[in-house]
């Protein structure tokens, strides 16, 4: 276990221009390198007899759709055993503040167009697969109070418009593909244990973590198709190579999962102006926010995001032992917002 103390946080307010956005909106799109996917997907069986890339693409779709429901039903709890704790925070902080403004998120005509592999990677403690989502659906904002009958001609006049998603499951390397999908049908992927109808992620009987990547596959990272690429062994990162030497179990996912878990609780500070959840994760924390000078050095002064969207999690370099013994993670969050309503323009920082 890496205790990770944040003392610097990297922040690029990614405000890519949607002046008037309307119906001839492009949408970013990312080709599929057919060579570097079956060279990655070549070396992930070598290792990985068992692994079929078709059944896995099947089962990215289901985990899609289990994700895309529990979305529109405004409670991410039924998929709490297949995605990372990054993940679960990110979806959670962004449906508490469309709550916050009395809004929900409502879609018709939603489907999976197409799944595909784009990469398959490893380093010394994870694999990763890469898989590049196209889904469309007519998808609006709306009142939390307001009729479904209303809801649903509103969503018959918006624009069916496709979407592109590249989606990262991580698994810890050396582990076997299972048939079937354990955690997706109740069982637990170490022992095969049921598991209980309930959002815990412990297994009651063997206590194996199932939302962990430790015994299957879980979804890591959600990257928009601007801000992804193969990105190559995590001995390029400076200092990673380092920091593990001194302790292994560190690994570049792990640290990348955590900082957006303290990135959604920044935005989630930010809307609230409470700093409870917040303040676990920093290394000085204000007893409050009361304190103009607390909320400006958090950066927690401007006005209130909307519409937050996050494109990456990138760690950027490590420093160990840098400042008072502690060793410091640099991770870059790139993200788009609109500001009290509007829409994005422009870059801020």
């Amino acid at each position: 276990m890496v205790l990770i103390l944040i003392v610097a946080v990297l922040l690029y307010l990614y405000l890519r221009g949607r002046k008037g956005s309307n119906d001839s909106e492009e949408r970013a799109t990312i080709d599929v390198d057919q060579g570097t996917a079956q060279a990655g997907i070549a070396a992930l069986k070598e290792r990985d007899p068992e692994f079929d890339p078709a059944a896995f693409v099947e089962r990215s779709r289901t985990v899609v759709a289990k994700v895309n429901d529990a979305w529109l039903g405004g409670h991410m709890g039924p998929t709490r055993r297949l995605i990372s704790d990054g993940v679960f925070t990110r979806f959670n902080t962004q449906l508490q503040l469309l709550k916050a403004d009395g809004l929900r998120n409502a879609m018709s005509d939603w489907r999976v167009v197409s799944a595909d592999i784009l990469a398959a990677e490893a380093d010394e403690m994870w694999d990763s697969i890469h898989v590049r989502i196209v889904g469309a659906a007519r998808d609006l904002n709306v009142s939390i109070g307001i009729p479904d009958a209303e809801v649903q001609k509103k969503l018959r006049g918006a624009k069916l418009a496709e979407y592109h998603e590249v989606w990262s499951f991580i698994r810890r390397r050396g582990k076997h593909s299972k048939a079937g999908v354990p955690a997706l049908s109740g069982q637990c992927p170490n022992c095969g244990a049921d598991l209980p109808l309930s959002e815990s992620v412990k297994c009651e009987y063997c206590q194996a973590v199932i939302n962990s990547g430790e015994h299957d596959w879980v979804l890591a990272e959600i990257t928009q198709p601007e801000e992804w690429s193969v990105r190559g062994q995590e001995a390029e990162v400076e200092g990673l190579a380092e920091l593990r030497q001194r302790d292994p179990s560190v690994s570049r996912q792990e640290l990348e999962d955590r900082a957006s878990v303290i990135f959604w609780k920044w935005v989630e500070a930010r809307g609230t102006g409470k700093l409870e959840k917040l303040a676990r994760f920093l290394v000085n924390p204000p007893s409050s926010l009361e304190d103009p000078a607390a909320r400006e050095g958090l950066l927690l002064t401007a006005a209130k995001l909307k519409q937050v969207t996050v494109g990456s999690s990138d760690v950027l370099g490590v420093r160990v032992n840098a400042a008072e013994g502690r060793d410091q993670v640099l991770v870059e969050i790139r993200w788009s917002a609109g500001i009290d309503g509007r829409e994005p323009e422009g870059m801020v920082h």
